[in-house]
């Protein structure tokens, strides 16, 4: 088949003069750029020199800028001349800037790095889902703190998705399940796990399953879910309306606690 692939390059170095730099073996992004022109910032050569105090360093970091810029120019050029044709589409879009034992002229660059690829990623169709390709900013994906629930159990993730195929047209638009983890790792990383737009948290999920009409059938999976609160202390969830009674309609605990409400007669 005519096309590329995307790789993830891991722990090798992303940034290269005539040799690999060691330092930029954790680089912001996943491409590798080599530029013969790069100044390095320690006489060790194992980065890039992104700020400087006197003339000299300020015009070598400057220069190695606009090496990057130009970088960055033909790879999104690249992009979007071939991004159909592009296999695992998603291993084009980690960011995060190291932002630690850096000095405060080069974070502040760095930090406006960040929030310029956070712009490129999130306008491109990187996204699949179970029907179609997405963009970025129209997804929605799991907070940090669904995020390690889920990695350390698969079957949270499992019950999850069934609730949002249960809630059909009302669920989120989430990547397809077996990209969520990643995706939502991704995102974190962009936005440093602050508050955005693409965050679910417990509470969205728990008004997605207060909104559903559900089956006998249904319980297994919404227990699941039920569970992890019970076991992580997230019972304040319970105050909506998630608890299924004898009926099947939906209780708050305190609902529960009445017997009229927990018979549904």
């Amino acid at each position: 088949d005519v096309g590329y692939e995307a790789f993830d390059y891991g722990k090798i170095p992303h940034l290269f003069l005539h040799l690999p730099l060691l330092g930029t073996s954790d680089w912001a992004l996943n491409y590798i750029i080599h530029a013969p022109k790069f100044s390095c910032d320690k006489e060790n050569r194992d980065n890039v020199r992104f700020s400087g105090n006197s003339e000299e360093t300020k015009a070598k970091a400057n220069a190695n800028r606009e090496l990057t810029d130009l970088a960055y120019t033909l790879i999104l050029q690249f992009i979007d001349r071939n991004l159909s044709l592009i296999k695992n589409r998603k291993l084009l879009t980690p960011v995060k800037y190291r932002l630690l034992d850096v000095n405060d002229n080069t974070k502040e660059y760095f930090k406006t790095q960040q929030a310029w690829w956070v712009s490129e990623m999130e306008s491109r169709e990187y996204v699949e889902n179970e029907n179609s390709t997405l963009l970025p900013s129209e997804i929605k994906v799991f907070d940090e703190e669904l995020l390690e629930a889920c990695t350390q159990n698969e079957s949270l993730l499992d019950a999850i998705y069934y609730l949002f195929a249960k809630a059909g047209a009302t669920a989120p638009v989430c990547p397809k399940k077996v990209d969520m983890l990643y995706w939502s790792r991704t995102i974190n990383d962009w936005y440093d796990d602050k508050e955005n737009a693409h965050f679910l948290s417990v509470a969205h999920i728990a008004d997605l399953v207060s909104s559903i009409a559900f089956e006998e059938i249904d319980l297994d999976q919404l227990l699941v879910f039920e569970q992890y609160l019970a076991d992580n202390n997230k019972t304040k969830v319970f105050d909506k309306a998630i608890l299924p009674n004898i009926d099947l309609s939906l209780c708050t605990s305190e609902d529960m606690l009445d017997a009229v409400s927990f018979s549904g007669n």
